[in-house]
């Protein structure tokens, strides 16, 4: 099984403001007490883990380290597991830059819609490849809505410290 969860919330969430994948913020309080709770209501989910796969971003890192504290886990940093980089977007409100998975837009200056969806499922297969047990990947909400946008997934937003599961054989079937 493989299971994607978001990193908690950091200021930049919480002031609507985009953070791409070269802008490296910190969880705030409240993005360290959602992991810590996951960590204290999940407990069994994160025994049954057996490997994690985390993002180099300091707020994906920050989760996983608080989500699995008191469990001992092999964890991968992937550096294809970094958000979006949104070049000139990044730092600006999700007012100033609109909806730009669904208008399918890019960012000047910054990683282009193809190429950041590419990079995302082929770092998905590789989390799924990699291990054949528990998979968990901690990583950003840009990486979920590529995800759940080529399988057709009911949720395309994923809330922070928010987990879902992804199915491998549909991600196998993602044509790139």
């Amino acid at each position: 099984m493989l299971f994607f969860i978001r990193h908690g919330q950091t200021d930049a969430n919480l002031n609507r403001l985009n953070a791409g994948g070269e802008w490296d913020v910190p969880l705030n309080e409240t993005g360290m007490a959602q992991a810590r709770a996951f960590n204290e209501t999940q407990q069994e989910f994160i025994e049954q883990v057996d490997t994690v796969f985390v993002s180099p971003m300091t707020r994906a890192q920050q989760t996983a380290e608080l989500i699995l504290k008191g469990h001992s886990k092999p964890v991968e940093v992937v550096e294809n597991l970094r958000e979006w980089c949104l070049g000139a977007w990044s730092g600006k409100t999700w007012d100033e830059t609109g909806d730009y998975f669904t208008e399918r837009m890019n960012p000047p200056n910054g990683e282009t819609l193809d190429t950041f969806e590419k990079r995302t499922i082929e770092s998905l297969k590789y989390a799924a490849k990699s291990h054949t047990g528990r998979v968990l990947v901690v990583a950003h909400g840009g990486l979920w809505h590529v995800y759940a946008s080529r399988v057709k997934h009911p949720t395309l937003f994923i809330n922070n410290c928010a987990s879902e599961e992804i199915c491998r054989l549909k991600l196998n079937e993602v044509v790139l």
